[in-house]
């Protein structure tokens, strides 16, 4: 008998960290970008319907069926790909369908594990937790219970203490600290509006020991707000747990802005001979 997705996922991740490397989980909305990172080292590649916005050059918004985008990203990707694990972003609170049969999609598309994004947690800063609850947060517990259940690699963003823990409870392989939208690049977070390097290292750290105290063998990462560089992981794993980055915005929009501004410019700035 073979082994799951998740000893497959988990095996990887376990050869990373043990090298003294960061895991890298790259944000990808398509098949160029995925294949892109996979070359460049990345451990997962993250497949999230928001991506689609970002490749519209809009700012990171949710909008249409999310678990049906992801699903036809992940088609497209998986062909670009060649060893680097799939992981769908999967929204628990899909009004369309039950989520049993959405993981069931998710593997046979080939993804080999989740995380709950579009998740609930987003909306907490802009609304009181207690309403966010309301939302759904009960059913990315139950997304996570359900993918583990039939042995898929499990991803869980959290933005405090409270939902590190449940997700830990829950058998979750990976708790991602959420730290907010993610700021640069032409339609990133106003900086203003996220939390500083000082509050993001220590909130970070909050949800690591609080994910850690219930699940010693969880890993943890980090992802969002003020984090928008490899500079800026120095920060994240000198003061915190975390061994490792999840990135989307910094990953396939603001270098795709940075590169591809310069690269016209550059041929731009070239003069023409004179002509007779």
């Amino acid at each position: 008998m073979g082994i799951t997705p998740k000893q497959f996922v988990l095996q990887r991740l376990k050869v990373v960290i043990n090298k003294g490397k960061p895991i890298i989980g790259a944000g990808c909305s398509s098949g160029l970008i995925a294949k892109s990172a996979e070359l460049a080292g990345a451990d997962l590649i993250i497949v999230y319907s928001t991506g689609w916005s970002r490749l519209m050059g809009l700012p990171t918004i949710m909008f249409g069926d999310s678990n049906k985008v992801t699903l036809q990203m992940g088609k497209e990707i998986r062909l670009a790909v060649k060893d680097a694990p799939l992981i769908a972003g999967i929204a628990a609170n899909d009004p369309l369908r039950r989520i049993t049969e959405v993981l069931e999609e998710a593997v046979d598309v080939g993804f080999k594990g989740v995380i709950n994004f579009p998740t609930v947690g987003i909306d907490r800063l802009t609304m009181p937790e207690d309403e966010t609850l309301k939302l759904g947060f009960e059913k990315e517990l139950k997304l996570i219970e359900d993918a583990n259940q039939i042995g898929l690699f499990t991803m869980a963003y959290v933005f405090n203490q409270h939902e590190a823990k449940a997700m830990a409870a829950k058998g979750v392989d990976v708790v991602v600290a959420h730290m907010g939208w993610t700021t640069g690049g032409l339609v990133g977070a106003e900086a203003d509006k996220v939390k500083k390097y000082e509050e993001a290292t220590a909130s970070t750290q909050e949800i690591c020991q609080a994910a850690k105290k219930e699940k010693s063998d969880v890993i943890l990462l980090a992802h969002g707000g003020s984090f928008t560089s490899a500079e800026d992981t120095k920060v994240l794993y000198e003061y915190t747990a975390a061994v490792g980055f999840v990135g989307a915005s910094t990953i396939e929009r603001i270098p795709v802005e940075k590169e591809v501004m310069e690269t016209v410019r550059a041929f731009k700035n070239a003069s023409l001979p004179e002509r007779d």
